[in-house]
């Protein structure tokens, strides 16, 4: 299976054979993860979300064993020009990062 797009997004850069694991280190965005393979980080469109069956079915061309526990946090700025972070978004307007 072809997988794994690096920062410049050039095509699949990973040949992957059945049995592989690649780990998935957190959600990107617009349905993809950050994964590691062997010492590199690389990014694709993964997982839907929840872990897979086990075993997988036929279709499946990858198979998730389990999702990673992450928690976004946002960089914010008062009228002051002082910076901060929060994990409370939902308390903010305006903190898309594509608004």
């Amino acid at each position: 299976m072809e997988l794994g797009y690096t920062k410049r997004g050039d095509k699949p850069v990973l040949s992957l054979q059945p049995g592989e694991l690649v780990y998935t280190l957190h959600y990107l965005g617009e349905g993809s993860e950050l994964f590691w393979y062997k010492g590199q980080v690389y990014s694709d469109q993964i997982s839907a979300g929840k872990p897979d069956p086990d075993p997988p079915p036929p279709q499946l061309n990858v198979q998730v064993l389990s999702l990673p526990k992450y928690t976004w946090w946002a960089k914010i700025t008062n009228k002051a020009g002082d910076v901060g972070w929060t994990n409370e978004t939902h308390k903010f307007g305006n903190v898309d990062a594509c608004g």
